[in-house]
């Protein structure tokens, strides 16, 4: 099979794009496809699952990204794709640049060479300013023709792209799986865009022919230049990631004295038991189980994790410990971490887990398969100067922030989507008090409607 669709876009594009990750792979294999990307716009979400669904269906993974511009011109990005982990490695840096340098600009990114990515220009501006770095020479121009306004931009495209020497590849710059799902993006469109479906402009919304082709059917738009259809194949070869999943990457930091993270551990947590049990009758019972959960910190590898909460807990307390707070309430350890006694005795914990009768093995134990997780909570005004401490004490490139991804449940979806078709806010409201209330079956048909279109957008 020559031609592989190279742009392609998830519910992970938000506000845009239509198929889940599982529907997208799905309809590749039904298409009888061996290689496809996962491009979403500024995102790289989805991509370990994509990675995963792809594996699983037989089908060549390829990993990347549509990178816009920050000053928001319509039009103006470009597809990245990895070539292999090392290049994976540089879309992260890429988009989190994307995400959290005000000064970010293509210019700047990509005067410097970025030998493990390939370039799919989408645009004259953006075909001219990439062939002008050190990037030139992995530079494809993108070919579109799913509309009039694509057809256009894409002869632009061909003509400098032919002058400078600099080879085409065709796409179709998909958003949904068939044509019959156009009006669900365009749904999510108006949602994202505050707007109404009579309002939007035929530039805030693809094309109705922007849905994942055949390669039969791509085959007859550009039987002109089947060279941009081999491209898409030559890319999709030189494409070869694998994510070393499954094992985790446990922290290890240096302490004082030049002793192992796992030695420090024992010592605080040893002067901690005098504190805590010295003169308890229950110092047998915690000398025991501290030297067993000592044990499996040590041999599970997590010494390290427990010495960096301690790092951030004794932070919170020297920094907000002043006027009506003590120290001990600067913040608090919650969850199964607060079962540790190893957390009680390191001064991490204020709650003593014999007194409780609670078990360490909640929060760690041989046969977890994922790791342990500690929440220390913070006020919303301190949350700020928490992070920035994190990122100081620990470096920049060894601090990350995650975050969930929500999706619309029924209400939600339901009243977006009533404004979406120009429903009034009490109109909504007073429309799902009725049917909630009285559990009464929605005749109208505008109405019946609105519920279907509800359900295809909640994910």
């Amino acid at each position: 099979m020559c031609y592989v669709s190279l742009h392609n876009h998830s519910v992970f594009s938000f506000y845009a794009g239509v198929p889940t990750i599982d529907e997208l792979v799905a309809k590749a294999a039904a298409c009888g496809m061996n290689a496809l990307a996962l491009t979403d716009t500024d995102r790289m979400s989805g991509l370990i699952l994509f990675y995963l669904a792809c594996r699983k269906a037989g089908i060549k993974p390829l990993l990347g990204v549509e990178l816009t511009r920050k000053d928001g011109r319509a039009g103006e990005y470009v597809v990245l794709l990895a070539k292999n982990v090392i290049g994976y490695a540089d879309l992260c840096e890429i988009i989190t640049k994307r995400r959290t340098d005000t000064t970010f600009t293509f210019e700047t990114t990509f005067a410097r060479p970025w030998e493990n990515l390939l370039f799919i220009a989408g645009s004259l501006t953006v075909l001219e300013l990439l062939a002008r770095t050190p990037n030139g020479d992995r530079l494809y121009a993108e070919v579109v023709d799913n509309c009039t306004e694509s057809r256009q931009r894409s002869r632009m495209q061909e003509h400098r792209a032919d002058e400078l020497g600099i080879p085409l590849v065709t796409s179709n710059d998909v958003y949904f799986c068939d044509r019959r799902d156009h009006e669900t993006h365009c749904l999510l469109r108006a949602i994202g865009l505050c707007s109404t479906l009579s309002r939007l402009r035929p530039d805030e919304y693809a094309p109705s022919n922007a849905f994942l082709r055949t390669q039969d059917e791509m085959a007859r738009l550009f039987e002109r230049r089947p060279d941009a259809l081999v491209n898409t194949r030559r890319i999709a070869d030189a494409c070869n990631v694998k994510l070393d999943l499954g094992r985790w990457i446990v922290p290890r930091i240096e302490v004082p004295g030049n002793i192992t993270p796992e030695r420090h551990l024992r010592r605080l947590a040893w002067k901690g038991f005098v504190r805590r049990y010295g003169r308890s009758g229950a110092r047998e019972r915690a000398r025991t189980l501290l030297a067993r959960e000592l044990d499996v910190i040590e041999k599970l590898g997590y010494a390290s994790y427990f010495l960096i909460v301690k790092d951030v807990r004794d932070w919170a307390d020297r920094t907000f410990s002043a006027g009506y707070r003590k120290p001990g309430d600067s913040t608090i350890l919650r969850g199964s971490a607060a079962n540790a006694i190893t957390f009680y005795t390191i001064g991490v914990s204020d709650l003593d887990p014999i007194v409780h009768d609670l078990y360490f093995e909640r929060f760690l134990n041989e046969d977890r398969a994922s790791p342990p997780d500690a929440d220390l909570d913070f006020g919303w005004d301190e949350r700020e100067q928490a992070l920035e401490y994190m990122v100081r004490r620990w470096g920049r490139d060894r601090v990350a922030i995650t975050c969930t991804t929500n999706h619309f449940r029924v209400g939600a979806a339901f009243r977006e989507t009533a404004k979406v078709y120009g429903y009034s806010e009490e109109q909504i409201t007073a429309i799902m008090k009725s049917h909630r209330t009285r559990n009464r079956r929605i005749e109208d048909e505008e109405l019946r409607f609105i519920v279907a279109q509800a359900g295809r957008i909640r994910g």
